[in-house]
């Protein structure tokens, strides 16, 4: 829901997909191909970007060198999550307190829902396909 979103939420669930852990770059050097100024840029949610300028104010060149020696890792796995559905149905009859409003048949035929969790660093490989956790996090 985009109310949950850039908030902090609990959800228990099963497992259901486990893709395997993959490195993302936090960020690395580049080196100017004009001065040979060193310069780190910062990688936002792993997107590569090289500088757009070089820092040194005589310079300005837009040409650089990637420097993977100085380059920062983490490693990230992303998981899908299906909802407890003993949760869902007892969150509907909780509602109005007596289950009279037939709650438990408006969401029998309901498919259970998902969510992709993603991991970081000593996260993962923590849970497998079938685990049952509890995630807590930010909603992005």
């Amino acid at each position: 829901r985009t109310s949950t979103v850039d908030r902090l939420v609990s959800l228990r669930g099963t497992v259901t997909k486990a893709r395997p852990k993959r490195l993302r770059v936090l960020d690395s050097g580049f080196v100017c191909t004009k001065c040979g100024l060193h310069q780190i840029s910062k990688f936002m949610d792993g997107k590569y970007s090289s500088p757009t300028k070089c820092e040194d104010m005589k310079c300005r060149s837009q040409k650089f060198v990637l420097n993977r020696k100085v380059a920062n890792f983490c490693d990230v796995q992303e998981l899908k999550i299906q909802e407890v559905r003993e949760e869902c149905c007892e969150d509907i009859d909780g509602e109005n307190g007596d289950g009279v409003d037939g709650g438990e048949n408006r969401e029998a035929g309901r498919a259970p829902r998902h969510m992709e969790v993603e991991v970081v660093n000593d996260l993962v490989d923590m849970c497998h396909a079938g685990d049952s956790i509890v995630v807590v996090g930010i909603v992005r």
